[in-house]
């Protein structure tokens, strides 16, 4: 007994179809024929088990390469109408011609012996309310493939009420950023209508204009397809992943094919996942989600592991208990203390550590390998991108709080430490 557990798919049919002949493929060489499919198909929002209709879609292909004789071709056409989509397999010029010279009379023109290894393939199409036809003209036959679909890709024209400019305003920050590169236009405008109202996307279909755009915008997740203008998705994946600025931000590559060669080689360049260009629409919205989630978790640890602790408050009259201290807390609590002043230097500190110029030097050296001035710097540094990171403060006050002079020399600090400004750092991590 065939169970119908059907779900609704949101997919470019034709990179479906392409999916279910590339299984074929293989076999029709095996048997000298070509196998051809031709350029058709849409947008579809389908309601269907995808694994049984795929495997009743390649045993109807297999039928028919076992019936073509040696040398010859079948074709594969695919079409989409407004209430359902048509799968057509046929072989010779009559069969892949005009229906007129075709009958449907199965019983008559196609007895059992001959398909009747279809029969679980017609029923596991019943059972999705489509209809399965065979014919016979000659030496061309025909499969036809109808299956219904249970809602088209646009939304539903009923009434309801536009959101006003102030709503929409106050909703999209709250959207995490998508960026879909993509010079398919039909694929791109699908996936922008479909993944609006979860996410706020930006369709880019000029790859050179990514590194631009990600250094001002910032986006949350990137989506790239196999192909973009000639450039290859797998090249831009690795070009962002080299990019330091840029290389933390999940990718998403798109792939025609989902042979084991090119899944292994798209791995390789970076991406976080290699998703199929026939599309399940929900479940890239919940790959999408649990990505972009995974990366904010990652923020949240890297902050707890730069925030510093706070420093220890002691009594003047507790100096038996100072000398019990270790020498790397002391030092890291004198530091804090006098983070904001401009005129602390390595002699304000050795004053305060109550040593000279030359053995805190040596101390420094035995302990933490890094002289006093260094280390100075390198706390600031630290601090500083703990300070950035909550938001709390613009530039110039962080400058402040560390003893910079001002903004400006406190930024050109920064950027010759982590190869990137302090603006640049704050839109990183937002």
């Amino acid at each position: 007994k065939i169970h119908h557990c059907p779900q609704v798919m949101e997919y470019e049919l034709h990179a479906y179809v392409s999916s279910v002949i590339n299984h074929c493929k293989v076999y029709a060489g095996l048997r000298g024929l070509r196998l051809q499919l031709h350029q058709s198909g849409g947008y579809v929002r389908c309601c269907m088990n995808k694994q049984s209709m795929t495997a009743a879609l390649e045993s109807l292909v297999r039928k028919m390469i076992e019936i073509t004789p040696s040398g010859g071709q079948v074709d594969v056409t695919v079409s989409c109408g407004f209430n359902s989509w048509t799968l057509r397999v046929s072989n010779g010029e009559q069969g892949a011609g005009n229906k007129y010279y075709l009958s449907r009379l199965v019983s008559a023109c196609m007895p059992e012996l001959y398909w009747g290894s279809l029969q679980l393939a017609k029923n596991t199409i019943r059972l999705h309310g489509g209809t399965f036809h065979a014919s016979r003209w000659g030496k061309a036959s025909v499969f036809e493939v109808t299956v219904p679909i249970a809602g088209k890709s646009e939304q539903p024209e009923t009434a309801s009420v536009e959101p006003t400019a102030e709503e929409k305003d106050a909703a999209s920050p709250a959207l995490s950023r998508v960026l879909l590169v993509m010079a398919d236009k039909e694929l791109g405008d699908f996936l922008c209508a479909r993944l609006a109202g979860d996410f706020n996307v930006t369709l880019l279909t000029e790859p050179e204009r990514i590194f631009s755009f990600c250094s001002h915008e910032m986006p949350d997740a990137i989506i790239i397809d196999e192909m973009v203008n000639g450039v290859g998705g797998e090249e831009l994946c690795s070009r962002l992943k080299s990019n330091h600025l840029l290389s933390d931000i999940p990718l998403v590559l798109l792939a025609a094919s989902a042979d084991d060669e090119k899944y292994i080689t798209y791995i390789g360049c970076g991406a976080e996942k290699v998703l199929s260009r026939s599309i399940h629409v929900s479940r890239l919205k919940a790959e999408l989600g649990a990505l972009i989630d995974q990366r904010v978790r990652r923020y949240v640890r890297i902050r707890d592991l730069w925030t510093l602790p706070a420093p220890v408050v002691r009594k003047k009259a507790e100096k038996k208990e100072k000398a019990e201290v270790p020498f790397a807390e002391r030092l890291k609590e004198y530091v804090e203390k006098n983070l904001s002043s401009n005129d602390f230097s390595v002699r304000k500190l050795c004053s305060d550590m109550g040593m000279s110029r030359t053995s805190l030097y040596t101390k420094i050296k035995e302990d933490i390998h890094l002289s006093p001035e260094d280390y100075i710097f390198l706390f600031k540094m630290e601090k500083a991108k703990v300070l950035l990171a909550t938001r709390q403060h613009n530039v110039s006050e962080v400058a402040s709080l560390l003893g910079f002079c001002d903004a400006k020399y406190f930024g050109k600090r920064f950027k010759r430490f982590y190869k990137v400004s302090p603006s640049q750092y704050v839109r990183s991590i937002t």
